[in-house]
């Protein structure tokens, strides 16, 4: 077999360095020309011939490796950043049970550090909180007295109640005779719909514990993880409305 000499070598090896890692690829090329330095021109493997052409291989590889380097310094910080500026919040879902049966209609509210907090509403039972802050110990709150409010527009000065006097009224005036104002019957329609509304807002009306209602006071705390996350059942029991109304 024939030797094949250092120069030959490092023809063979250089691209291969190169490729893999560009700063190893200065290393040899540096020490080349140092060989080639140390001999005689036209003595040995190495010549001035070929010391030009690694000269100049040399420059191309260093400008390239700089190029690759800025490369790998843009993406290794465009990387921290990301992962120091992630996101830390979560949606979650679950479920509310009252008394064993899904909560008709609520709100929930995840409370974390720094004044975070997330809101869903609950239908049937369901819930989907989105940008919900993580944490080891996310408390949860959840109201239904707001819905209560709506259930005092069925008491005096309610539509209910207005309803109520204003066909007495319409029956008395036509038992005396005298005309029905036309305004009434438009007033009629009026009240007939806002009753039907306020009995679909509040249907779904459960008094909760008053401690569930307040962060201070609950005993709701989960371990909330950055991603999706699905929740245990929250079971909650019926209990005799707040007796100050919720903020």
């Amino acid at each position: 077999m024939s030797r094949i000499s250092s120069a030959h070598m490092l023809e063979i090896l250089v691209p291969l360095v190169h490729d893999s890692c560009p700063i190893a690829s200065i290393l040899v090329l540096c020490r080349q020309r140092v060989d080639c330095q140390d001999r005689p021109h036209g003595v040995g493997p190495c010549t001035l011939t070929d010391c030009k052409p690694t000269r100049d291989l040399r420059i191309k590889s260093m400008k390239m490796a700089a190029s690759q380097l800025h490369r790998f310094l843009f993406f290794s910080l465009c990387f921290v950043a990301a992962g120091c500026s992630g996101s830390k919040t979560a949606t979650v879902t679950g479920t509310v049970n009252y008394d064993g049966k899904p909560l008709p209609r609520g709100r929930i509210t995840f409370y974390g550090d720094k004044n975070a907090s997330s809101t869903a509403d609950i239908e049937d039972g369901q819930y989907e909180a989105k940008k919900v802050p993580a944490g080891t110990a996310i408390k949860v709150t959840i109201a239904t007295e707001y819905l209560k409010a709506d259930v005092s527009m069925t008491g005096s000065g309610g539509p209910k109640e207005r309803l109520r006097l204003l066909l007495e009224q319409t029956a008395v005036m036509k038992k005396e005779g005298k005309t029905i104002p036309a305004e009434f019957d438009e007033q009629v329609k009026e009240l007939k719909k806002q009753e039907k509304r306020v009995e679909e807002q509040t249907k779904g009306y459960r008094p909760v514990d008053v401690k569930v209602t307040q962060a201070d006071t609950t005993p709701l705390i989960f371990s909330i993880t950055p991603g999706s996350q699905t929740l245990d059942p929250i079971e909650l029991k019926k209990a005799d409305p707040p007796t100050k109304p919720q903020r």
